[in-house]
């Protein structure tokens, strides 16, 4: 917040998970940031999938948007992304994005991943990990348009893009609302808020 951040990618999760969201320090991080700062989190909702209730902290918070990964070849969720609810029941993930074999960087440890190992340093990786860049990306792309018309845009506006235009009219714990696109933010922008 001191560097005036507004949109954060957070690939990192706990297995230690607190019946109560409130009590982990990394929950209340997230939701302080995003009320007190208008910050956007963006987090990978974690790899314990396909049973419910396997969301990690801090993608276990209320107002993160918290990132399923989908396979972009057969458009299914792929099996080892985590579902909710949440301990305390709420339903998660908000939204799924790409996650399965995204051909990404690698370096330091992951040097010698494969298959494949390519000459440029990059492996086709599959995890919520991958799928979380490809949100806060959109996100930070999505508040750039808003602010250049005098729109800041909030964590609950990016939701309310996926919640009226998404796949899933009732939101849940596989895919969230579903896929956030630019296509469907355009729509909203235009529609309900008039840029």
């Amino acid at each position: 917040a001191r560097f005036g951040c507004k949109i954060v990618s957070m690939s990192l999760g706990s297995e230690e998970v607190p019946e109560n969201p409130e009590d982990d320090p990394q929950v209340k991080a997230v939701e302080t940031l995003t009320k007190e700062n208008n910050m956007i989190f963006c987090v990978a909702a974690g790899n314990s999938g396909p049973s419910y209730g396997t969301i990690n902290s801090p993608g276990i918070a209320e107002h993160a948007i918290t990132v399923g990964a989908y396979d972009p070849i057969t458009g299914q969720v792929a099996p080892f992304s985590s579902r909710g609810p949440t301990p305390d029941g709420r339903v998660k993930p908000d939204i799924i994005m790409p996650g399965v074999n995204i051909l990404a960087p690698t370096t330091g440890i992951l040097d010698g991943l494969s298959p494949p190992k390519l000459s440029a340093r990059a492996s086709a990786l599959s995890g919520t990990s991958m799928a979380t860049p490809h949100a806060s990306g959109l996100v930070a792309l999505m508040c750039q348009y808003a602010a250049s018309r005098g729109i800041d845009l909030t964590a609950e506006d990016v939701k309310s893009v996926v919640k009226t235009y998404g796949e899933e009219r009732e939101k849940s714990n596989e895919a969230g609302w579903g896929m956030l696109t630019w296509g469907k933010w355009r729509e909203y922008a235009r529609n309900y808020l008039g840029i």
